[in-house]
């Protein structure tokens, strides 16, 4: 039996992975939904509300951007061509490696490069540990940092890095893992 097309949802709202997710279990309710709109989207959406009042005036603009901005990728995507968002919402690892392909541009785009260190500082401690330490929080982070690095000041990607590496040294959780990965990254 074909599956309905996914419908648009509105962006700019605290429940978009929500509806998205809604969205997915009215068309398909035999499949299991994507991981990600409930266990990545949605709750690190709420994570960064939460970070949000400790954010410079810059840096909740910044937040607020980013997060139309992800949401808006995503509803072009599944405008742009239906059918193929659809089928590979039906594929859990291959939808949230295509999502988590359009977080780094739109940190960027958004201008993580201009906000003041002490809100980085937040932003960084932000997600999840286990969250940043996989292959596509890896990447993520690996190309933010690598777009941050401006003229303007060059050492502060650097030291939010060193933030997150102090986090997981001093939480022990999967350090293995960062270090093969580092360790592959620089032979390339």
């Amino acid at each position: 039996m074909p599956y309905a097309l996914p419908r648009s949802v509105p962006v700019g709202t605290d429940h978009y992975y929500l509806d998205r997710l809604a969205d997915f279990a009215a068309r398909c309710p035999d499949v299991t939904p994507p991981s990600y709109y409930a266990d990545y989207g949605d709750k690190c959406l709420h994570q960064f509300r939460r970070t949000e009042p400790h954010l410079t005036a810059q840096g909740q603009r910044w937040l607020q951007r980013t997060l139309v901005d992800l949401q808006e990728r995503l509803e072009h995507r599944r405008a742009g061509d239906p059918t193929g968002f659809g089928q590979i919402e039906r594929d859990s690892d291959a939808f949230g490696k295509m999502v988590f392909e359009m977080h780094s541009d739109a940190y960027l785009g958004s201008g993580i490069s201009d906000l003041p260190v002490s809100d980085l500082f937040k932003i960084a401690k932000t997600p999840d540990v286990a969250d940043l330490v996989t292959a596509e929080g890896l990447k993520q982070l690996f190309e933010v940092i690598s777009g941050m690095e401006t003229d303007k000041d060059r050492t502060a990607p650097r030291r939010v890095l060193n933030v997150i590496f102090q986090r997981l040294k001093r939480i022990g959780i999967l350090w293995e893992r960062v270090h093969d990965f580092l360790r592959k990254r620089a032979r390339r």
